[in-house]
């Protein structure tokens, strides 16, 4: 094994490929990023598709087999049904009519890479995961690119799993008592201005949609990020200064990879970016060009819809549209499965909502369709690839204007000293209806029409605070006229990452990498203010429950790793949160504490708003009463919760609160895929480690909100800080390591700089690069210029 380890390692040396304009120089350094050096963009990019298929070429097959629902030609059975929901949602279909309509200057882009990722698969040892499963990639495709493409913006919009959870909410306790249970934005004095609201109109909105869908149908049967800058005027070297830290679900290899691409003249002019990258797309999604960076993260915007269909009872392929009728198209999809004799044939019903999806949802109700932005075709690999070009404000919104999945806050900073914000992606233009739950499909009134422009969308550009931010909150205030979504993540994080920014003048890179690591939690301080409120002076029995009330009503709010009181809170929190709203819900309390509604889906978005519940339910002193907990007061449930807290704690990590710790409850583990398979797991996985922070704090870390200990679902899954004054002192860490390849030194080393909150530098001049140099790669073109 360990012969076959060492052998699917790349080697560094001097390589003959046809091809080629001229040289191409691949330099990485002692933290395994390749800094890809060439004379004309075409050999940039024949560049950087050779370093993903070198290090990545195993994640790659994955995450294409995945996007076009092809999966089951390699592991057979067990992953059939994921194959035929991808198939009936379409983005191998989607992606097949984009790239017939890629711009001459994108294909030729596109054509570049894939000729670079095709040499490393041909010229290159297989990845021991692709030896092990005895599979040989087949070349890659423009169609390849786009559909992974598609997948990762599938990923990044949460709606319609929170439509369907509030399908089961309703039809468990009906719409009014659903809304008085809907999370509804929080509001207060220490959120910023941009991101405030009343609960008074969206209960409006919501409750009319919540009516409406009770009569509609049985149907009942995503991790945020953050991304900050501050103007010129408000940092250290008088530039932009921008940290960005997308997080996402841990996994083995890394999400994110990170590189350089440059191939500037003497004139300066020419492509040159760093940042990370995803393996299978061409150039940087976060990362600087030393004129402008750019952070992202996930807007929530609400981009997807259900759409119940009414079916002619003379023919099920015809739903009615207003006065008439509407045939859907079939489309057959056919699927090969390892072991099989075979081939499967899935039939797809394609309405123009959108394909109908509940075959696979519910063995019975009406047809429900799903209509979702990032289904259709776009030119968002053309936005990115303009995007990594700008150099003002006005260029990155040019670039941005055309991007279309997935819907996203972008953070700007420029040189200059500029700094920004844009919502970006097709948003619907809604007439009628909010999208929070299934629409009635024949009604025209809730047809989209059409999408916003990147002028509606919501922007700024330099406010008079210095200061942009975005951690996946709520955008916009009750006066803006568009209905973009009503699922944001609680404010209490970008509440404190607006703390933090205003309590200093003026930034450094070192001050934003502090705010990245923080673990302090409004939230919390708000829940154990209104538990030391309810409980007075009453004090437990038990000893040990008394110790613990003392420290939690003492604790500052901050969940560090090592922290006894957090481990209390965090325990507590969910004990809370079972014992409040299970007698009501049943068999939906998971599913409303952001649990999956349906088998084929992510956490909803009541995953990541679950504080508002308690802190909401905590300012009404019969709430309880409310709920069903008939006889009990505030003070009676708190002192139930803190009881069950405590044994939990005690049954897990002894009798001694000094040994309690956060990150013995609170962990994240780095999963391969095939570390089911048990001889594997040491060799692929890392972890689990003890990590800190939770839903609500900058270094978020979290999970559904049901669960008590475990890994954590999502986390920072790449940390950037970019000073555009001085674009070397410029920093950023992955979560494991450069490569894929489970042998090299770079598999796992950037883990203890992760885990620590520490970085490496992002190395920006050529001299800093052969400074840390670690190996050199030439390629040089099969031309009789050459010896």
């Amino acid at each position: 094994m360990r012969q076959a380890l060492r052998r699917a390692l790349p080697k560094p040396g001097l390589y003959r490929v046809a091809g080629l304009d001229d040289e191409v120089e691949i330099l990485r350094d002692r933290w395994g990023v390749p800094h890809v050096y060439a004379r004309t963009e075409h050999d940039l990019f024949f560049g950087n598709g050779v370093v993903h298929g070198e290090d990545r070429l195993w994640q790659m097959e994955l995450n294409r087999r995945a996007a076009t629902g092809r999966l089951s030609e390699v592991f057979g059975e067990a992953t059939f049904e994921v194959d035929r929901f991808m198939r009936r949602l379409g983005i191998g279909r989607s992606a097949r009519q984009e790239v017939e309509h890629l711009p001459s200057a994108t294909r030729q882009v596109l054509d570049a890479y894939l000729a670079g990722v095709n040499w490393a698969i041909e010229a290159r040892p297989r990845p021991v995961e692709l030896v092990l499963l005895r599979h040989h990639p087949e070349p890659w495709t423009a169609h390849d690119v786009l559909a992974w493409a598609k997948l990762m913006s599938w990923g990044l919009a949460v709606n319609w799993d929170s439509e369907l959870a509030r399908v089961r909410l309703i039809n468990r306790v009906g719409p009014e008592r659903a809304l008085e249970l809907e999370p509804l934005y929080p509001t207060g004095a220490w959120l910023t201005a941009d991101v405030g609201g009343t609960l008074e109109a969206a209960a409006r909105n919501l409750l009319e949609s919540f009516e409406r869908v009770r009569g509609l149908t049985g149907i009942g049967a995503l991790g945020g990020s953050n991304a900050w800058a501050v103007a010129g005027w408000r940092s250290a070297s008088g530039a932009g200064l921008l940290a960005s830290d997308p997080h996402l679900a841990p996994a083995m290899p890394a999400v994110w990879y990170e590189l350089s691409l440059d191939c500037t003249g003497a004139d300066g002019e020419g492509m040159r970016v760093a940042g990370a990258s995803l393996p299978g797309l061409p150039g940087v999604v976060i990362g600087h060009n030393g004129h402008i960076a750019w952070g992202m993260t996930a807007s929530l915007a609400d981009v997807q819809d259900l759409f119940v269909e009414e079916p002619d009872p003379a023919d099920p392929l015809k739903f009615r549209r207003g006065d008439g009728w509407e045939r859907a198209e079939v489309v057959r999809e056919e699927i090969r499965v390892r072991g099989r004799p075979r081939w499967h044939v899935e039939e797809v019903v394609v309405s123009s909502n959108g394909p109908v999806v509940t075959p696979l949802l519910a063995a019975s109700g009406p047809p429900v369709s799903l209509r979702a932005s990032g289904l259709d075709p776009a030119e968002s690999l053309t936005a990115g690839l303009a995007l990594n070009r700008a150099r003002s404000w006005d260029e990155f919104r040019a670039a941005l204007a055309g991007w279309a999945a997935p819907s996203l806050s972008v953070v700007y900073a420029d040189r200059q000293g500029n700094v920004g914000y844009q919502m970006v992606g097709r948003v619907p233009r809604r007439v009628q209806g909010d999208g929070s739950v299934p629409a009635p499909g024949w009604d025209p009134a809730y047809a989209w029409r059409g999408y916003l422009t990147i002028d509606e969308l919501p922007h700024v550009y330099n406010p008079p605070s210095g200061v942009v931010a975005t951690a996946n909150n709520r955008p916009v205030d009750d006066d803006y006229p568009f209905a973009v979504g009503v699922d944001w993540c609680d404010a209490y994080r970008i509440g404190r990452i607006a703390e933090l920014l205003a309590g200093r003048e003026r930034h450094n890179p070192r001050s934003f990498a502090a705010i990245q690591r923080d673990v302090t939690s409004i939230a919390a301080r708000r829940i154990v203010e209104a538990i030391r409120r309810e409980v007075g002076d009453e004090q437990p029995i038990d000893p040990l429950e008394r110790e613990a009330l003392r420290r939690l009503l003492a604790w500052d709010g901050e969940l560090s790793a090592r922290s006894p009181e957090a481990a209390i809170y965090g325990v507590m929190r969910v004990k809370l949160l079972r014992f409040l709203y299970g007698p009501l819900l049943g068999d939906v309390l998971d599913v409303y504490l952001g649990d999956r509604a349906h088998r084929f889906g992510g956490l909803s978005s009541f995953a990541w708003r679950t504080s508002s519940l308690l802190i909401r339910a905590l300012g009404d002193s019969a709430w309880p009463e409310k709920i069903g907990h008939h006889g009990l007061s505030w003070r009676d449930v708190l002192m139930i919760g803190l009881g069950e807290a405590v044994s939990e704690l005690r049954l897990k990590l002894g009798e001694e609160i000094d040994a309690w710790r956060w990150g013995s409850v609170h962990t994240v583990a780095f999963d391969h895929p095939l570390a089911r398979i048990k001889p594997l797991r040491r060799l692929l996985s890392r972890g689990p480690f003890p990590i800190g922070g939770d839903v609500d704090t900058p270094l978020q870390a979290g999970s559904w909100a049901g669960l008590i200990g475990g890994n954590v679902s999502w986390a920072p899954s790449y940390r950037q800080v970019v000073d555009l004054g001085d674009p070397s002192g410029s920093m950023a860490v992955n979560t494991t390591g450069q490569s894929g390849h489970p042998a090299s030194p770079h598999y796992a080393d950037l883990l203890p700089l992760w885990l620590r909150g520490d970085y490496h530098p992002m190395l920006w001049e050529r001299a800093d690069v052969e400074a840390h140099l670690e190996g050199e790669t030439r390629l040089i073109p099969t031309d009789e210029r050459w010896p």
